[in-house]
């Protein structure tokens, strides 16, 4: 039932693909504005871009643990930027997160259709990607900044080569203007003709965008993902988010308050300050004094073998180290544990059957500054060797190639320096096909 944590640590092999937060305020798009948008977030979760979203849909609250827990920022320049003063707190954010190298950097990438009405604060050296006039190369662009190692090809365009450049007005007029006004001894004749070009290309300027206005363009070909199908007015969210939606909008197969014994048959013992017990209506787990050093102690239920599931239950760390739930146990031998710590970092940890002990989540995104003197909620879906993890219902990272396919549910609690009490409550469990 104890199991000291005395083995050495091993770094993870396993593959983290970029995780990146796209910031939009979706209430100010136009219809063409939202389908590319659609395709650009269904494309990078085609090639393996783990994708967050902040629609600022509630404009006055900053979504601080997707900031914390992702590590590129993409901003969407829209036609009519309506919330700028919200993409400006969120821009300052990020710079923020970059200058303590929390954040990789900051992109930004042009989906508007139309002249931008209200351009988004400018950043010190800008990456900017053109999506709305010339796509393949924006998405390869940007595919290639998250991830440069992969070298396919997109839309036939080879990551790495150069986004398009963004003109703030049209390069004819720009070129016509700088004509006219940087040779002052330029001869009156020379200079009606000038004026008269200006005034024709301002005219055919403006008559594209009357007829292209006009026009009712085609909705793009958009890549759909397996678990996403974005559509003009529906609220696109990441294939992970769909999947925590729609399971945990299912009655559990198990729902226990944690309150009292019952056909669960979790562990109750107490030794040399380490226990596990129901005390004022929750499951508590302690080590205590006279227990000293670094110590690791897991409590199990002994009714059920889980394969697919899904995991969730109410923690409260209530003093000391670290707290978390046990998922694939084959009793204490051998485990993966999820768990957060009192600075509000998680992990997620196996126990091999040899005793060695493999730390899966050792980045530098896994602090995430939450407060584990409040309650929060943990989650862990597991389909066969793939788990994904969950913080108050926001997904964090999944992983792949879990050993364990099947086994026992618990809970874990580690004593690093400070005895530690640890209390849960709400345990629900989601039997998956």
């Amino acid at each position: 039932m104890r199991a000291r944590n005395s083995t050495p640590i091993d770094q993870a092999s396993t593959v983290i693909m970029p995780r990146v937060l796209l910031i939009s305020y979706r209430a100010a798009m136009e219809p063409q504005e939202a389908r590319l948008v659609a395709r650009l977030i269904t494309d990078l979760l085609a090639v393996g871009v783990d994708v967050l979203l902040d629609e600022m849909q509630d404009i006055h609250t900053l979504p601080v643990l997707k900031f914390q827990s992702c590590d590129w920022v993409l901003l969407v320049q829209m036609q009519n930027n309506a919330a700028f003063a919200q993409a400006e707190v969120r821009l300052n954010k990020a710079i923020e997160q970059n200058g303590r190298g929390r954040l990789r950097g900051i992109l930004r990438v042009s989906v508007a259709v139309y002249p931008v009405s209200n351009a988004l604060p400018e950043l010190d050296a800008p990456i900017v990607f053109d999506a709305s006039s010339d796509y393949p190369r924006a998405l390869a662009g940007i595919v290639n900044t998250l991830h440069p190692d992969n070298q396919a090809r997109l839309y036939g365009v080879r990551r790495g080569t150069a986004p398009p450049v963004i003109h703030q007005r049209p390069l004819l007029l720009e070129i016509a203007a700088s004509t006219l006004f940087s040779s002052p001894r330029t001869p009156a004749r020379v200079q009606r003709i000038h004026i008269i070009l200006i005034v024709l290309t301002v005219l055919i300027v403006l008559g594209a965008i009357l007829a292209r206005a006009l026009i009712v363009m085609p909705a793009p070909k958009v890549v759909q993902h397996p678990l996403t199908a974005p559509t003009m007015t529906a609220v696109i969210s990441t294939p992970q988010e769909l999947l925590y939606k729609q399971i945990t909008g299912m009655k559990p197969a198990f729902v226990d308050t944690l309150g009292q014994q019952d056909a669960y048959k979790w562990d109750q013992s107490q030794q040399q300050g380490e226990s596990c017990a129901f005390s004022a209506g929750a499951y508590q787990v302690e080590i205590l004094p006279p227990a000293v050093g670094q110590q690791r102690y897991v409590c199990l239920e002994h009714a059920a073998v889980f394969t697919s599931l899904a995991l969730q239950v109410s923690v409260k760390l209530v003093q000391g180290d670290v707290g978390g739930i046990v998922l694939r146990a084959n009793g204490y031998r051998s485990y993966y544990w999820f768990s957060l710590d009192s600075a509000g970092c998680y992990r997620l940890v196996m126990l091999a059957a040899s005793g060695q002990l493999q730390i899966l989540s050792q980045d530098a995104q896994s602090c995430l500054g939450i407060n584990m003197q409040n309650t929060n909620s943990l989650t862990a879906i597991a389909q066969g060797t793939t788990l994904s993890l969950y913080i108050n219902s926001i997904f964090i990272k999944q992983f792949q190639n879990i050993a364990a396919t099947s086994g026992q549910v618990g809970f874990v609690v580690i004593r690093r320096k400070l005895p530690t009490r640890v209390v849960f409550t709400n345990f629900k469990v989601w039997q998956l096909a």
